[in-house]
């Protein structure tokens, strides 16, 4: 991107995994940064889900930022003010008390509305199962909300108070509550979603509890049967939920939470597979293997040869 809104690019920036950063002419000059904690690679949670940042600033005059293919979940929390975002051929006006969300692979535009100030908020979600979190929880299609009441502003509050504590320490042992962290945002824009469709289906304590536990716990660790039980229900009970809630069965998503893990344990490590297969608490290798290439098409022998040649 060269121009937008007549206003030539002054700078770009390279956020790796082939994103880039487009900024306009002067981009600096118009923004007041606040807050900036980032926390990159959450051991072991990486393969799962994590807050990778905190930013708080200000924005006037006129200026615009390109994001493409942004890798990570993006939420962006209108604190005072409007601006123009510009997301996959529409454009949504964000102000006071709205939040905006893009995800993975998304291109983004944001630009100042009128000249106007901007006060905005924005908290990045990064992980393994980044791309297939908003599907599960059925938030893949949704891109603004709004904070109607004080009541849920309210709600939200602790989880932004949460973020800026556990991102600034950066304490190793916040790490599983840095990813139990990032499923409770998610499961907080998961309810206020269902609210304002009108869906009077409310996430359960029991459906939100399982899946913070799966996300966090190691995943040979647990049966489905024992997930059910630490949840006080009975393994049909849990299943009901995930098929209401999630249009999916606890099993289903089990398992792909696996093979994301599975996915960056073969890039990113030198685990033999049988190590791999044993670790997701597979019963054989050849199992595993099967249930790998039924979800990526290719064994993962020739899946990490191929993600490793790039």
């Amino acid at each position: 991107m060269e121009i937008f809104k007549n206003i030539p690019c002054g700078k770009t920036g390279d956020n790796g995994n082939l994103s880039h950063d487009y900024y306009s002419l002067g981009y600096e000059e118009c923004i007041t940064e606040i807050d900036d904690f980032r926390w990159y690679d959450v051991l072991p949670y990486a393969p799962a889900l994590w807050v990778q940042q905190y930013k708080e600033n200000t924005r006037r005059g006129k200026w615009w930022l390109h994001r493409d293919k942004f890798s990570n979940i993006c939420i962006e929390y209108a604190v005072s003010g409007t601006a123009e975002y510009y997301v996959d051929g529409k454009m949504y006006l964000l102000s006071a008390g709205e939040l905006l969300l893009t995800y993975p692979g998304a291109s983004v535009t944001v630009s100042d509305h009128k000249g106007g100030s901007f006060h905005r908020i924005i908290i990045i979600i990064s992980g393994g199962i980044a791309k297939i979190a908003p599907e599960t929880l059925g938030l893949l299609n949704l891109r603004k909300l709004k904070m109607e009441s004080q009541e849920v502003r309210e709600d939200f509050k602790p989880l932004l108070e949460r973020t800026k504590k556990i991102l600034s320490s950066q304490n190793v042992s916040d790490g599983e509550e840095n990813s139990r962290l990032a499923y409770d945002i998610l499961l907080f824009l998961t309810r206020l979603c269902h609210k304002q469709s009108g869906n009077d289906n409310e996430i359960s304590d029991v459906l939100t509890s399982t899946l913070n536990r799966m996300n966090t716990c190691k995943l040979e660790e647990y049966s489905i049967s024992t997930l059910a039980s630490k949840a006080g229900v009975s393994r049909m009970t849990l299943t009901t939920l995930f098929r209401k809630h999630l249009n999916t069965t606890p099993l289903a998503y089990w398992m792909k939470l696996k093979m994301e893990h599975a996915k960056q344990l073969l890039i990113n490590s030198n685990m033999p597979v049988k190590a791999i297969a044993a670790d997701l608490g597979f019963r054989s290798q050849l199992y595993f293997s099967t249930v790998f290439r039924r979800h990526f098409g290719v064994p993962p022998t020739a899946y990490r040869k191929k993600h490793r040649s790039v």
